[in-house]
């Protein structure tokens, strides 16, 4: 009897553990069946509830559960996503959608690692590529929203403060919540960003993007190596569509080069390979021509210019802090100038360069800028901006010698002279650049400054007021 009970037990044990492993892989079942009807959420209840105990599921069906979790989740992320940019409330399902697509991540890596026999794995990985995405666009929005500062950032609160007395006083103080929120986002792009590089480390965005979120976090020396570690994926692996913003990720490096660890050099190094990186996704962008609709080109043009006009600001700031810098770079310029007589933005550099220690020579470099490239507004911008700022000396110095009316007056009409030499320059650029908000103030001040010795200025005043409506302004 004593043998008989102890198998009874035996079989007991048997049956129940057959029955475990029916009930965990009778879920996974219907999680699938409810994935494929389109239930998502039902489809990760059960699924999830499968794959609680891995150690009482059929090895085969571990895969398959994970990858039919992760893409449930991927889907329900989508939908979550959709219904709150439609409704207008994606700040409030900011959170539901990162942890789906968190779990998405997570379940994918499990699928993975427990695909012994290697059946899953194109879906795996196709997968984990739509999800790397997922997580660089997420990280771009994110630190966009990131500085943003809305009405509801700061809220008033009522503290009742108690005395030693036992006396209360009702005190009203505003509290910013805006830099809680700031902080809480800034860690989740870097979640994000991560995950990115765990699922592919040779793009170069995702360090880019953690870089900047390091760097609002002031953590500048894991912000540093970020960016170089994205400059360097850059260089060794371009992406396949051409990207005029990887120059920022030279000028955020020359940034921290120069201010936090105090070397000039190695920022204008850094300035320098930007540059010319920035040139040869420019030129890439050329030979691709057909694959770009006329007003995309029209704008990476305009992104080009903004960005060689951003480093090469950042460069020539450097220098006219750093004399014996200034000489070897004037140098160098009028070198490149004279070997490369028709390379426009060495003529524009140069002659920005310029502008701090000569002036007439400055004024000759964007002139011969403007006949290089008669197509490109900013060598005709700066140059009526250096004509303005000439005028605007004169009337400076005509305002220091007042009293000495003969002298003064002659000083306001040189500056008057500037001032007319600038406008048709400036309105070239307009011309170049339509609804130019900088460029109609300017043609504007001019206008109305010369309108009172020069009855065909106020009408050009009046002209291009209503240009300036007529682009909103």
């Amino acid at each position: 009897m004593r043998i008989q009970a102890i198998s009874l037990a035996l079989l007991m044990m048997v049956l129940g553990f057959g029955n475990s492993v029916w009930a965990q892989d009778s879920k996974i079942e219907t999680g699938i069946v409810a994935f494929q009807a389109g239930d998502f959420k039902k489809a990760i209840d059960a699924l999830k509830v499968g794959l609680a105990n891995t150690a009482e599921v059929k090895p085969k069906n571990l895969p398959r559960g994970y990858y039919h979790l992760g893409m449930a989740s991927f889907q329900l992320m989508q939908q979550t996503a959709q219904a709150a940019q439609q409704e207008g409330n994606l700040e409030a399902k900011a959170m539901e959608i990162s942890n789906l697509l968190d779990q998405a991540y997570t379940s994918m890596i499990e699928a993975r690692k427990t695909d012994i026999e290697g059946k899953w794995s194109d879906k795996v990985n196709k997968t984990l590529n739509a999800l790397y995405f997922s997580f660089v666009n997420g990280s771009v929005v994110g630190l966009n929203q990131l500085s943003v500062r809305e009405p509801g950032d700061e809220v008033e609160i009522e503290i009742k403060e108690v005395d030693e007395k036992g006396n209360v006083t009702e005190r009203t103080y505003k509290i910013t919540i805006y830099e809680s929120k700031r902080r809480e986002g800034l860690v989740q792009i870097i979640k994000a960003t991560s995950r990115a590089i765990e699922i592919d480390a040779a793009g170069y965005m995702p360090y880019d993007l953690r870089g900047q979120a390091y760097l609002a976090k002031k953590d500048t020396a894991s912000a540093y190596a970020d960016f170089k570690s994205a400059v360097t994926k850059f260089d060794a692996k371009a992406p396949e569509r051409p990207d005029i913003f990887v120059a920022y990720t030279f000028w955020r490096m020359a940034v921290i080069e120069r201010f936090h660890l105090k070397n000039q050099d190695l920022s204008l190094a850094t300035l320098e390979k930007g540059k010319s990186m920035l040139e040869k996704e420019y030129a890439r962008i050329q030979t691709m021509k057909d694959k770009y609709k006329p007003e995309e080109l029209t704008k990476l043009q305009s992104q080009y210019q903004s960005a060689m006009q951003d480093l090469g600001n950042f460069e020539l700031d450097i220098l006219l802090n750093a004399p014996d810098k200034l000489r070897d770079a004037l140098a160098k310029f009028d070198a490149a100038t004279a070997k490369e007589p028709n390379n426009y933005i060495v003529h524009v550099a140069y002659a920005q360069l310029l502008e701090k220690v000569d002036t007439v020579k400055a004024l000759s470099m964007y002139e011969k800028a403007t006949k290089i490239d008669g197509k490109n507004y900013l060598a005709f911008f700066n140059l009526g901006a250096l004509y303005v700022n000439l005028g605007v000396a004169k009337y400076k110095s005509a305002n220091a010698v007042e009293k000495n009316m003969e002298l003064a007056n002659s000083l306001q009409k040189q500056g008057n002279d500037y001032f007319r030499l600038a406008f048709p320059v400036l309105t070239k650029a307009l011309e170049l650049k339509p609804c130019d908000s900088e460029i109609l103030k300017a043609i504007l001040d001019i206008a109305i400054r010369l309108s009172g010795s020069d009855e065909a200025m106020m009408a050009e005043y009046t002209k291009y007021k209503k240009v300036k409506s007529e682009c909103g302004g």
